[in-house]
This record gives structure tokens, sequence and C-alpha cells, in this order.
């Protein structure tokens, strides 16, 4: 599916925090989000209202956090029922941002196709990336990731692999992957 069959959201260089948005559309009709270029330190809460998003486009802001993916922004009194907040998520684009961690529960994303992580912080990947079963493209160039997780070789349905310019100092992990039409470990 390209943007011209979905509803999507375009709100890149346009949010200025601290940022202030009503209900743009019907909730239930959006399937694509981008809020790229706004510098953003924080996610705007009303993301979690989208609840049938297949795309997600937060690159190029100053994101710490991508917690987001996963769950609503809950206060501290409010943690036991964290209900997955975009469940259909395909493609997510968080790359340069500022993030070091990945959330552990990332496997929830179950449908997803497309992860670009590239140019943040990242120094390890969580062991459940490696349940991600329907990952064709992974990006992770421009970090700072030392080795893969063991889990990594699950990743079978990958085509599409970009691990240049971090710190490994072995990735003979992937060796056994027959999918990949592209690879790029500079």
């Amino acid at each position: 599916m390209d943007y011209q069959e979905r509803n999507f959201l375009n709100l890149d260089r346009c949010l200025i925090q601290p940022y202030t948005i009503d209900q743009f559309l019907n909730n239930e009709t959006i399937t694509g989000i981008s809020f790229s270029h706004n510098y953003l330190i924080d996610i705007p809460s009303f993301v979690s209202d989208y609840t049938n998003l297949i795309e997600l486009d937060g690159s190029h802001n100053e994101l710490h956090n991508s917690e987001f993916l996963l769950y609503r922004n809950l206060t501290k009194t409010d943690q036991s029922n964290r209900p997955l907040v975009h469940p259909f998520l395909e493609k997510i684009n968080l790359s340069f941002n500022h993030i070091k961690i990945l959330p552990l529960n990332l496997h929830y994303l179950r449908f997803l196709h497309t992860l670009d992580l590239s140019f943040n912080y990242l120094e390890e990947l969580p062991n459940t990336i490696g349940y991600l079963e329907q990952l064709h493209r992974l990006i992770l160039n421009d970090n700072y990731l030392k080795c893969l997780p063991s889990t990594f070789t699950r990743l079978i349905q990958l085509e599409y692999l970009n691990l240049s310019f971090n710190q490994f100092q072995s990735i003979d992990i992937i060796k056994n992957f027959l999918n990949l039409k592209f690879i790029s470990l500079n």
C-alpha cells in the first residue's frame, strides 16, 4: 500500500513544542502518521489515539524514548493495565533521533515489515527483536551496536539489512540469511 491508498496524516515540520492539537480526523480511519523534522523530544499524546496505524514516521526529531510504539503514555499511578496501542504497525521510521533503548516487548508488533532506526544511539538490541517474524527491512546503520542478540538468527524473512557504521566485533550470526537481497556492513 502506498500513501494514495491510505488516510495519511502529514505533520512534517509543523509541530512546535509545546504542541496543542485537537482531533484532526476520525482516528479510526487514519492509517499513517508522519511527524518528522519537528525536533520533538516527546511523542505528541494524540498519536496514541490513532490505533489503526500501519505506518509511522517520527524521523528527524530528538526522541529519546520509543515506548510510545507499544503503549499509551500513562501516569505513574496507572501503569498496571497497558494495552497495546499500535498493534497493526507495518512500517516504522525513527531514524535521526536520540533513541538509546528499544522496548523489550517490541515483538508485540507482529506485523512489522520495515524498521528504520538508523542514526540513533543504540548500543544493543533487545533479544525480542528476533521474534519479529514478518520483518523484511531492518536499517540500523550509524548507531553504536557492538553485537547482535542470539535471536537475530530467527529473522529469516529479512531481505534488506543495513548494519553499516556500528562497532561490531563480529557479525557471523548473519551468515545463514538465505533471503537477503541487500546487505551493507561498511
